[in-house]
């Protein structure tokens, strides 16, 4: 089935990191820590955590372009000599509303035609 070749790799990276613990996800909190906070905190995915994540699965190059493609995983841009890094929007953490004394400040803007 062709989406049994993105299925696997995709809910390694796509996943409630809350629910689903142990195993890889694990070994890979604890080898890497930093990387680890960034992608179940802030959704930003490093390439050096993507290969661990994917170390079971072959054509990794073809599956990042096809993710990238299909909008799974955003590149973001950096200096060159920075590691390539992507969002995963679909990870994101939902936005906190803001407290009532910030929202009283904000500008009003009305359109009157």
């Amino acid at each position: 089935q062709p989406a049994d070749y993105l299925v696997g790799p995709v809910t390694c990276i796509i996943r409630d990191f809350k629910e689903h613990q142990g195993g890889l996800h694990e070994v890979l909190r604890k080898k890497h820590p930093a990387d680890w906070k960034e992608l179940t905190h802030r959704g930003v995915l490093t390439r050096r955590l993507l290969a661990q994540l994917w170390q079971g699965y072959q054509n990794h190059t073809e599956l990042e372009h096809l993710l990238v493609k299909l909008g799974l995983l955003v590149p973001l841009l950096g200096d060159e000599s920075d590691e390539l890094v992507y969002l995963v929007p679909a990870i994101l953490p939902e936005a906190k509303p803001r407290p009532a004394q910030q929202r009283k400040r904000a500008p009003t803007f009305f359109l009157l035609f």
